[in-house]
């Protein structure tokens, strides 16, 4: 089974902020909606599962009518990809998560097995920044992949999620952008004047700023208009 965990990150430094609360509610409100028209959800093979601020995703990897390797891979992926563009496009909600292979149980409102373990393992202790890893296993193949993976220095291999998330048309893609630019420069502003301890800000600017080359990176090659974001040394400006 493919599985992936994917944690909304901010929801405990903000467990006081009810705006951010209000708005981490409705953006999984509205995936549970989205959910419905999502083209795999009709597939049995395809579940997910929301619990607290995290989500788990799975497929089932085998001989027919289960899918193949290649299959669940790009289904959880691709999903779990456009999740993380409209949390943060739509919702300013960053996000990080892990995707792996493995033994898991997976019912309409139960996950649990070594492969979830895994994925939750690579969230919170490897990933670091707001990127969904892939396990080793994954990494491996990810280039036969549709899904659009991006690496980094530290070898690690991730979703490129604000390519899955990107619309077509020079107009749609130039608005994604901008919107993600916003929430982008929102976040980091928030993250600077929140009432944390220096170490805890740098952190959360550290994974801002990330998420800002990116953004110019990925703005850049679109071919879109776009208005990089630049250093984040003064969120806003």
């Amino acid at each position: 089974m493919v599985v992936a965990f994917v944690d909304m990150l901010g929801a405990k430094a903000s467990r006081r902020d009810i705006s951010f609360l209000n708005s981490l509610a409705f953006s999984i409100e509205t995936e549970q909606r989205l959910l419905q028209l999502w083209p795999s959800r009709t597939d049995t093979r395809f579940r997910t599962t929301w619990f607290s601020d995290n989500i788990g995703v799975s497929m089932a990897v085998g001989e027919r009518p289960l899918a193949t390797r290649s299959e669940a891979f790009d289904a959880v992926a691709w999903y779990v990809g456009s999740l993380q563009a409209r949390l943060l496009s739509d919702h300013g909600i960053s996000s990080r998560g892990g995707i792996a292979i493995g033994p898991n149980f997976h019912s309409d409102n139960m996950i649990f097995g070594p492969a979830l373990v895994e994925a939750y393992e690579i969230e919170s202790k490897a990933a670091r920044f707001p990127r969904i890893l892939l396990s080793g296993d994954l990494a491996e193949g990810a280039d036969q992949s549709k899904v659009p993976v991006r690496s980094d220095a530290d070898g690690g291999r991730w979703l490129d999620f604000m390519s899955i998330g990107r619309p077509d048309g020079s107009i749609e893609q130039a608005a994604y952008f901008g919107a993600l630019r916003q929430q982008i420069l929102n976040g980091a502003t928030k993250a600077a004047s929140a009432p944390t301890d220096r170490i805890a800000t740098d952190r959360i600017l550290a994974g801002w700023q990330w998420l800002a080359d990116l953004h110019d990176t990925s703005s850049s090659q679109s071919g879109a208009p776009f208005n990089p974001i630049g250093r984040l040394d003064a969120p806003g400006k």
